[in-house]
């Protein structure tokens, strides 16, 4: 949610049922950067902490994924460029 002064609001949902399982490293990337539990009748404050303080890294093989990715598109939008389809190319690096 965006307001009209900038401040921004992301609502992050987590089903209660999963809660004491909760260890993905998306809820970490959700969590890291900051939140605050506005009501927590079953609890979920203690296990938003432990995740919170856990390192943002992704793991070696999804870092590995992406080295791979950004290469591969680098590679194109330079084969695209060399082509002269500019237009592509640009999309590529911005996209």
């Amino acid at each position: 949610m965006l307001f009209e002064s900038g401040e921004e609001v992301d609502f992050a949902l987590f089903p209660a049922a999963e809660l004491g399982e909760l260890s993905d490293v998306d809820a970490v990337f959700v969590l890291r950067p900051g939140y605050r539990v506005l009501l927590d009748r079953i609890g979920p404050a203690e296990r938003f902490a432990e995740l919170a303080a856990r390192p943002r890294e992704p793991p070696p093989r999804d870092l590995a994924q992406l080295s791979h990715d950004f290469w591969h598109h680098a590679l194109w939008a330079a084969k695209k460029l060399r082509r002269g389809e500019v237009w592509i190319a640009w999309r590529s690096c911005n996209s």
